[in-house]
């Protein structure tokens, strides 16, 4: 089984992406990742009117939502490979 941190993580990036309207411009292979590996059960809500951080408490979803940002959402790709890098060492050491 997954770590339930990151499980739950996954979960709260899915709800805060489709709340924000962002979840489409990602590409397929990453929606089949964050659909396979979130915790359908986990509940978590998102206020649109309070910025983000105040309302994520999880440093995985954090730094989930800030690779997925720079890497889809943001134009300026830059930096891709530095974030790719951190997010590989959050899912490897997770163990998914």
């Amino acid at each position: 089984m997954e770590n339930k941190v990151v499980r739950d993580a996954f979960k709260e990036a899915y709800i805060v992406l489709n709340e924000l309207d962002l979840y489409k411009r990602l590409p397929a292979k990453l929606k089949s990742r964050i659909e396979e590996t979130m915790d359908p059960n986990h509940t978590f809500s998102f206020d649109k009117n309070i910025p983000l951080f105040n309302q994520v408490n999880n440093d995985v979803t954090r730094n989930l939502l800030t690779y997925i940002y720079i890497s889809y959402i943001n134009n300026d790709n830059g930096t891709d490979e530095f974030f790719e890098d951190e997010l590989n060492e959050i899912i490897r050491q997770a163990n998914i």
